[in-house]
């Protein structure tokens, strides 16, 4: 394998969105939007190792794409000449380089509502939800497109843990001489499925590589608590406790399949150290 040194050009990206807002009059106090991207990126920009080049040259029956980064000696026909002079034949290519196209189409969804309960306090709800239709690309030309939204990576072509619909739900109460506020929030994540069950041969959905253990990531859900006391006009006290339930996060078995995924799950999509207390102050000046 040879590992960098390689040319790449840059990545461009076409992007369109549109939305609506939607404050009623009927409702005071609610406000909602949703909105609609579009996002195209091609010459996307990523780092592949040498089974992306193998593996894809095998499957997609010689396409110059993936096999023009298998460079053998044109003496001996290897494929595996000593890397320590950076050879200009006989390896496999690994390193940065130029993807096809990368896509990611989908929905955002925020909602804001507050609701005043004179002598008992206000209430206030922060909602913001992502919906994702498209999560994925096309490799080369030669390829079809694929969608890795809804599943988690097997090593082949989706990377990232995409779950179709994911959304914040944050319910704030706030007494009437607003000196104390209690903030509760629901972090949920929807369920996900390996590739290899996908049915879709492109993402590695095939019959032998099919699973009939820890192929499914149920939805996640995790709860927050933060506490704040307005103690006087230039001193605030707060305690804050993230996934206050101890909830463990998902088992995730070869996690290094996964990109920024360690130890048999994916701390960048779930809580991996358990409940969090934080204590702080706020003073001015």
């Amino acid at each position: 394998m040879r590992s960098g040194g390689f040319t790449a050009d840059p990545e461009t990206a076409y992007t369109l969105t549109y939305g609506l807002v939607v404050k009623p009059s009927f409702i005071p106090g609610l406000v909602f939007s949703a909105d609609r991207y579009q996002v195209r990126i091609v010459n996307s920009l990523g780092y592949n190792g040498a089974d992306y080049y193998l593996q894809g040259c095998l499957a997609s029956n010689g396409d110059p794409f993936f096999c023009n980064g298998i460079v053998r000696d044109p003496t001996t026909g290897s494929i595996g000449n000593a890397p320590a002079g950076n050879p200009s034949s006989g390896f496999v290519r690994q390193g940065t380089t130029n993807y096809y196209r990368t896509l990611a189409y989908g929905w955002d969804f925020q909602g804001q509502y507050s609701l005043d309960l004179n002598k008992a306090g206000r209430f206030d709800w922060s909602f913001n939800g992502s919906l994702s239709t498209l999560a994925g690309g096309q490799d080369s030309p030669l390829r079809s497109q694929y969608n890795c939204a809804g599943y988690f990576s097997n090593g082949i072509s989706c990377g990232q843990l995409v779950p179709k619909w994911a959304h914040t739900l944050r319910t704030t109460w706030t007494t009437p001489d607003r000196t104390f506020n209690a903030s509760f929030n629901w972090r949920y994540t929807g369920s996900l499925t390996t590739a290899n069950n996908s049915g879709n041969a492109d993402i590695g959905g095939t019959p032998e590589r099919f699973q009939n253990t820890f192929a499914r990531i149920a939805p996640q859900s995790f709860f927050d608590l933060a506490l704040t006391w307005n103690v006087a006009r230039r001193f605030a006290f707060r305690i804050i406790a993230n996934n206050v339930f101890d909830k463990t996060p998902p088992i995730i078995p070869n996690s290094y399949q996964v990109a920024l995924s360690r130890s048999n799950t994916a701390p960048q999509r779930y809580d991996a150290l358990g409940r969090q207390i934080a204590i702080g102050t706020t003073i001015n000046f």
